[in-house]
């Protein structure tokens, strides 16, 4: 279906027969918490994402890949917050999305992979957008004083570019803004504050569900990303080698993984810094650096 050349038309189609809640199905009790009326958000956020993807496809940024996965982000946004923890087994709980694609759709376990960790990464490069509307000299090329923001924006594209997922997620942020995007299945309250706040960050607030207004958040993101210099910059390799951390600091195991994030922040922080800076930063800053990593590790088994 997605990978057809109208999934929009088909989707809305499934909607107009009123075959939406069976063909992305989404189990009993998560049904009683969205009702059977969601299919109406959910196709309408995924027609905003396939106006936006024509767009990026005249600029060669777009391929069949990238337009199948951020159509299938986009259809089930809306129910990206809701979910079944009705199992015992906390493993074999999923989301309302989870369940569209593993067991309504029958894709794979990488498909539903991917748009999870598409979920996780768009409010978040909103947030950056929004950052970047304050972000002094950031027009002119000045990016020196958005240290900070480059190592956020750096730490989520290395975590999209490693799943091949970049381009989907700098084209899933802007959908955000949009009033249908607003999560179903939770608290009404709770979702109308989100809502708000991605609407919040749309260049133009009074109108920030216009196309005009999505695309502007896209070319932003994409202009940070060229002035930052972040392009691939998830396949750039740590200074330090993770046998080099465990000889300075005494460690092994998950605490070497954690001190070697801390690691990758500092090189996005320090893009031109040697081998020989990072060691004598993390020699001058070890016993902060694993207090970090015990605290991450703590709050994973947690």
């Amino acid at each position: 279906m997605m990978s057809g050349p109208d999934p929009v038309r088909a989707v809305r189609d499934i909607q107009r027969l009123s075959l939406f809640p069976i063909v992305f199905s989404v189990g009993p009790v998560m049904s009683a918490a969205l009702g059977d009326s969601y299919g109406e958000q959910c196709s309408s956020v995924m027609s905003a994402a396939e106006a936006l993807l024509q767009e990026q496809s005249t600029q060669g940024k777009c391929s069949g890949e990238d337009r199948r996965l951020t159509l299938l982000a986009a259809l089930t946004l809306p129910l990206r917050a809701c979910r079944d923890d009705s199992n015992p087994k906390p493993k074999q709980r999923l989301s309302a999305p989870s369940c569209i694609i593993l067991n309504a759709l029958k894709w794979k376990r990488k498909d539903e992979e991917c748009v999870t960790a598409l979920h996780a990464a768009a409010p978040q490069l909103l947030q950056c957008y929004h950052q970047l509307q304050s972000a002094p000299g950031l027009s002119e090329g000045q990016t020196e004083g958005n240290r900070e923001l480059r190592v956020k924006l750096g730490r989520l594209l290395c975590e999209l570019g490693k799943l091949g997922l970049v381009q989907q997620g700098l084209s899933l942020a802007p959908l955000l803004t949009l009033p249908e995007a607003a999560p179903l299945g939770i608290d009404s309250a709770v979702a109308a504050a989100e809502q708000s706040e991605a609407c919040s960050a749309s260049p133009q607030p009074s109108a920030g569900s216009t196309a005009e207004a999505r695309t502007e958040v896209y070319r932003t993101l994409q202009s940070a990303v060229e002035a930052f210099g972040l392009q691939d910059c998830w396949k750039t390799k740590l200074l330090l080698s993770g046998k080099e951390v465990m000889g300075m600091l005494g460690i092994q195991g998950k605490q070497v993984g954690k001190v070697r994030d801390q690691l990758a922040d500092w090189q996005l922080a320090h893009p031109q810094a040697s081998a020989q800076e990072c060691k004598e930063w993390l020699e001058a800053n070890k016993e902060t650096v694993l207090a970090h990593a015990n605290a991450a590790l703590d709050a994973l088994e947690k």
